[in-house]
């Protein structure tokens, strides 16, 4: 016997007996020891059906969405083919999930969602046994049809409620749904709120818990959504079974990032990152790393953030999600300008622009060459200065060949162009990193010209914060070359916009507009 068939052996076992926890375990098992394994060929025993069924929910966990559809229809096809009538209504159930997200890059079609809501119906209506396996096709069908056909939600919850009558727990969380789909929340709360208080078994905790974590993100309540979903994630975790809680954990550490409380996220994230370590690389094991690094470069573990957040946005770029992508691309810009590691930050900005120019963000796509150019030139001074003259003149000249290329993005026509106003913002925002660059390169008339120009870009696109500091930038400038008459002219000019917008006078641009005008008047 093969280690898979005895995972194989183990899991129907787990199931025959109501085991949940070693089931999930063995989803686990499966995804981080098995993923590549061949299933076993079609026979005489249930061994090929249990193994489509572990791949079908460790790939959903994983969100390898068409790994999981192609899974649940070929499950669907052997059960047919065994007569077993319950794994098939299971299957079909399942797969109106997947036709209702009509995730983004998917190749495998599917049914319309109602045509599989029919016909899991009808299948339910024949009264497939083993009840449990039927009961959880019910509940299935019944969490898609409430928003995907409303028509036929009534008829699926009565079949789930029939199929649920022989366990309290299941029976009270589906009156819960039902509560809180009439409008009354507190009291879909509270039935749930008992169960989980009241379960004896890890696994009904996880399932009252992941529902009221539902009924808290529908309420906009961030933080019972992390209460209760951060108690499934530690729940999984316990169990052995982290593959079942990956896409709670990410969510949790999302909300926790979001909120400011990185150095929570961090915890749980590289607990989960810890624990499936052998997991394929696929989306869910991406985005759990995406929040891992963003909270690594957010506490300062710059060379955690500098690894992670590179390793995710290289992967991400061989799949549709751009904002994972790019986001990852910033979170290791951040963290490699921490440790001073100037041209690499250079390099994978300029990746960044190339993923953005592919997805048709041009105007993104130019903000990040601009991003890479002031990096070259301004980062060193920060961190330690280039090693000799001939690598200081390199990066200025790498930093203005990628200046004209940003710049060319957002003046040539094509598809992605931005539209004038939006053109003129960022041609402003251009003009005011090419100064930097310009002045870098020891030209101060080119930098005093593109200060300028950005000044007057950011007034003329109603932008007065930016017109104060690109004025009080040009005011240095020419303070620096020895003309204090424009100097004074350019301070004006900053002043107005500064007043313009309210500023208080420990404002952050106010302290800079005065640092100037106290050195032109030393």
């Amino acid at each position: 016997m093969t280690a898979l068939d005895g995972l194989l052996a183990a899991s129907a076992s787990a199931t025959a007996r109501g085991d949940h926890a070693a089931v999930w375990r063995a989803v686990t098992r499966y995804g981080l020891a098995h993923w590549v394994d061949p299933l076993p060929e079609p026979g005489a025993d249930d061994r090929r059906g249990e193994a489509l069924l572990l791949r079908a929910t460790a790939a959903d966990q994983l969100d390898l969405r068409d790994e999981a559809v192609t899974a649940l229809l070929d499950l669907a096809g052997w059960a047919d083919a065994r007569g077993s009538a319950a794994t098939a209504v299971l299957a079909r159930a399942q797969l109106c999930l997947h036709a209702a997200d009509g995730d983004a890059g998917a190749t495998v079609a599917l049914p319309d969602v109602r045509e599989l809501l029919v016909d899991v119906l009808d299948r339910l209506g024949r009264r497939p046994s083993p009840c449990a396996t039927s009961s959880l096709a019910a509940v299935t069908a019944y969490s898609c049809a409430r928003t995907e056909a409303p028509d036929l939600a009534a008829a699926v919850l009565a079949e789930a409620r029939r199929l649920a009558v022989p366990d309290a727990g299941d029976a009270a969380l589906l009156r819960a749904q039902e509560l809180h789909d009439a409008g009354d929340v507190d009291g879909a709360v509270a039935l749930a709120t008992t169960v989980a208080d009241r379960a004896s078994d890890p696994t009904r905790e996880y399932e009252a818990r992941e529902l009221l974590g539902v009924f808290a993100m529908l309420a906009g309540d961030d933080a019972r959504t992390v209460r209760h979903w951060g108690r499934c994630a530690c729940i999984a975790l316990d169990l052995g079974a982290p593959l079942v809680g990956l896409h709670r954990v990410e969510l949790v550490c999302q909300l926790l990032n979001a909120h400011g409380e990185y150095a929570r996220a961090f915890d749980l994230a590289s607990r989960y990152a810890a624990a499936t370590t052998d997991a394929p690389v696929s989306p869910g094991v991406l985005n759990l790393h995406a929040v891992l690094a963003r909270a690594a470069v957010e506490t300062g573990r710059y060379a955690t953030a500098w690894r992670t957040a590179r390793w995710v946005a290289e992967w991400s770029e061989l799949t549709p999600d751009v904002l994972r992508t790019s986001a990852c691309y910033s979170v290791a810009a951040l963290a490699g300008t921490e440790l001073g590691a100037v041209t690499e930050v250079a390099r994978l900005l300029e990746r960044q622009a190339e993923s953005r120019e592919r997805a048709g963000h041009r105007t993104e796509a130019a903000q990040s060459l601009r991003a890479a150019a002031r990096g070259l030139v301004t980062a060193p001074s920060r961190h330690r200065p280039f090693g000799d003259a001939a690598a200081a003149e390199a990066a200025v000249e790498l930093a203005l060949s990628l200046m004209d290329r940003s710049r060319r993005l957002l003046t040539d026509a094509g598809p992605g162009a931005p539209d004038d106003e939006t053109r003129r913002w960022h041609l402003a925002d251009w003009n005011d990193d090419m100064a930097v660059v310009w002045h870098a390169a020891g030209d101060t008339a080119l930098a005093l010209g593109c200060a300028e120009d950005a000044a007057t870009g950011f007034a003329a696109a109603g932008d007065h914060g930016g017109a104060a500091t690109a004025w009080t930038a040009a005011a240095d400038l020419h303070l620096a070359s020895g003309d204090p008459a424009a100097c004074d002219r350019a301070l004006a000019e900053a002043a107005a916009h500064l007043d313009a917008l309210g500023l208080t006078a420990d404002d952050p641009a106010r302290r800079a507009w005065r640092e100037v005008r106290d050195r032109r008047s030393a």
